[in-house]
């Protein structure tokens, strides 16, 4: 049944309330989707200054940036969510698909800010985990030179044959706090091996000097 006058003006009323909250929400799914590009450009941009030139940078640098692609993207389609309503609607055919359209919106933008949020999360335990204080693991490049112990017997030597006084490698620096220092070093360097993890006596160790 169509609406009588003093029921349209309610229902217009009523609907401009809607409106409003609708309008609203759009407002702040427009926020959460600025966000989403700003930060996450600012991420890459952490990224690009705190990623080492002569490294890799690892797989899981970019999953923050498909979270923050699936926040943009929640909150663009509840940008573009629309409604239909009927020629000659009754009451119910007015209100209801703005009511439905509401409810649609907030779900999604709901949605999208924990995305947002959940982005901003895992981009922090990335940067911390892959670029932090040790992130980059116990390693650096680094020459280890070691001393010819009282005994006669060279400590390198006898740990790789065929290197003689040092060798290049990657040094576990934890292991410098330790009875043996721990040295990763490439294939070719100790003969009749691949790559090799040296535990050379610390007291052997004359000196590490950085590569």
């Amino acid at each position: 049944m169509p609406v009588t006058i003093s029921e349209q003006a309610i229902l217009d009323a009523y609907r401009e309330t809607l409106k409003g909250s609708v309008a609203s929400t759009d407002s702040g799914t427009g926020t959460v989707l600025t966000a989403a590009f700003s930060i996450a450009t600012a991420y890459g941009a952490l990224i690009g200054l705190v990623a080492p030139t002569d490294q890799p940078s690892s797989v899981a640098v970019g999953i923050p940036f498909a979270v923050f692609g699936a926040a943009a993207v929640l909150a663009m389609i509840a940008l573009v969510q629309g409604i239909k309503v009927a020629a000659h609607p009754t009451s119910d055919e007015l209100i209801s698909p703005f009511k439905s359209l509401l409810l649609r919106k907030r779900l999604l933008a709901g949605a999208a800010v924990a995305a947002l949020a959940a982005a901003i999360i895992v981009s922090a335990v990335v940067v911390i985990n892959a670029y932090g204080p040790g992130a980059q693991g116990p390693t650096e490049h680094a020459k280890v030179i070691a001393v010819v112990p009282d005994n006669g017997t060279d400590a390198i030597s006898a740990a790789c044959p065929g290197a003689t006084g040092s060798v290049t490698g990657e040094i576990h620096l934890d292991s410098l706090e330790k009875e043996f220092v721990v040295v990763d070093v490439p294939a070719g360097t100790c003969q009749g091996s691949g790559t090799t993890t040296l535990r050379i006596p610390k007291a052997s160790v004359q000196a590490i000097v950085a590569q």
